[in-house]
């Protein structure tokens, strides 16, 4: 019996010494220098697996047949549990892994493909120490560790301990967290439900739809907090206690960051800017696209995104040029040539004003005769749109009838223009001695 238990036992250790070859468990992707994630524990499990394996047939044939054996079938049993796990690990990635890529999914739950893909990857994050800790579990018995004590290890770090009057648990921690997260979850999900079905029906202006939502999403996150507060049973008049502590520090070490936030409370309630607004903060210029916790979004006409903390706008001036309403003034420079009918210039210019479809009637267009300048007599016409935004398509068009209409009566538009005289260079000469 003891030399068929070697020999049998012996093919079983050399199976596992074979079966631990770096070969069989490179990839393709591995075989070209690309480092897999997890290359290294696998590593480390294959040479623990030979070792182990090495020291059994070597047990076998020195006499201690009982220890070789077990070593074995350990090693055996160990290698399909582990299978199994990470089988099912593989499965559970593979299984969310195809829920951002289902249309259906997407079409009836009204989730974007961007939130799922975050799932997914929060998902495998919670998936990895949970099937790890499964595989523990199940293997651990394998090697002679006794069920019960394990079952009772598992409870009592499951159910917590105590520091001082506090008991702190990992199930109330998971709980705590997953409550939060499903809080969080379901205020996104109102949120856009807000955004695209309520406000949209109603004839608010964007920035009031943008503020309401903002507001709801504020107090979606403080609800959220409190919720998982509650459930992991802290008594929050000793969480007052600690937070009063800790305001002093908090309030040193995050003033930038609470400014900011209080500053991006003000400027959703008084509004001075709005998503959509055409602002000038300092030399950065253009639309509000949105209003967040600590900063404001500013597109450029560059399409450019400018983050501007929100506590430099609170505290700095703004130029909201769609503060109240949209109209706006647009002025064209024009010079002529000295000479000219200065009356059937500004007759022209009116005219050309007057004929603009964009142009308002009232506040009437007007004329100014700016200076005289050094090669021109200088005008400005002044006129007003109902929309600032497009100001500079206005002024562009009126400068293309201006030029056309000042070119058919004959009226010249000089370019600057300059006199130099010369001075005889005979009289510079110097005198030269006879």
């Amino acid at each position: 019996m003891s030399i068929y238990a070697a020999v049998f036992g012996a093919l079983e250790g050399c199976f596992f010494v074979r079966l631990g070859r770096g070969k069989l468990w490179r990839a393709e992707a591995a075989q070209e220098g690309v480092i897999q994630q997890g290359e290294q524990a696998w590593r480390l499990i294959r040479r623990m697996a030979r070792v182990l394996a090495v020291i059994g047939i070597a047990a076998l044939f020195v006499g201690y047949g009982a220890l070789g054996k077990r070593l074995l079938t350990s090693l055996i049993w160990t290698g399909l549990l582990l299978w199994v796990v990470v089988l099912l690990r593989g499965f559970m990635h593979e299984l969310v892994s195809w829920s951002p890529e289902s249309e259906s999914i997407q079409d009836r739950l009204h989730i974007p493909s961007r939130m799922l893909e975050k799932f997914r990857s929060w998902w495998r994050v919670i998936v990895d120490p949970f099937v790890f800790l499964c595989g523990l579990l199940i293997i651990a018995p394998v090697w002679g560790v006794p069920p019960d004590d394990l079952i009772r290890w598992t409870l009592q770090a499951l159910s917590g301990f105590q520091v001082g009057s506090i008991r702190i648990s990992i199930i109330d921690i998971f709980l705590a967290i997953a409550v939060f997260l499903a809080a969080m979850a379901g205020t996104r999900f109102l949120q856009r439900q807000l955004s695209e079905r309520v406000l949209k029906q109603t004839n608010l202006p964007a920035g009031i739809r943008h503020s309401l939502n903002a507001g709801f999403g504020y107090a979606g996150v403080i609800v959220a907090a409190l919720l998982s507060i509650s459930v992991t049973g802290i008594d929050l008049s000793n969480l007052a206690l600690v937070v009063s502590a800790l305001s002093v520090g908090i309030g040193f070490g995050l003033q930038n960051v609470v400014n900011n936030f209080i500053s991006g409370l003000i400027l959703l309630v008084e509004r001075p800017i709005k998503v959509g607004d055409w602002v000038c903060v300092g030399s950065n210029e253009g639309i509000v696209k949105r209003i967040q916790f600590r900063a404001t979004e500013l597109e450029t006409w560059q399409r450019a995104s400018v983050i501007i903390p929100n506590a430099e706008i609170i505290s700095t001036s703004v130029t909201n040029l769609t503060h109240r309403d949209r109209y706006g003034r647009v002025e064209v420079g024009v010079g002529v040539a000295y000479g000219s009918d200065v009356e059937k210039v500004r007759e022209i210019l009116l005219d050309i004003a007057e004929k603009n479809d964009r142009v308002l009637d009232a506040p009437a267009p007007s004329v100014i005769f700016r200076d005289f300048g050094a090669s021109s007599l200088d005008f400005e016409l002044r006129c007003f749109t109902s929309d600032v935004m497009r100001r500079l398509g206005v002024a562009s068009d009126l400068r293309f009838e201006i030029e056309r209409r000042l070119g058919e009566e004959g009226i010249e538009i000089p370019f600057p223009q300059r006199v130099v005289h010369l001075m005889n260079p005979q009289k510079n000469e110097p005198e030269t001695e006879a």
